[in-house]
């Protein structure tokens, strides 16, 4: 049997950007719930 997904909406979202080679930033969203590993999305 397989967990259905977890609703993005009990997630904490921030964000962050980094200078990527050219010039340009490359931004990451990172999902936190509760005291566990934040997800991080590319």
């Amino acid at each position: 049997m397989t967990q259905p997904p977890t609703p993005i909406t009990e997630y904490e979202k921030s964000s962050f950007s980094v200078p990527a080679a050219g010039g340009k930033d490359i931004t990451h969203d990172i999902y936190r719930r509760g005291s566990g590993r934040p997800v991080v999305l590319t």
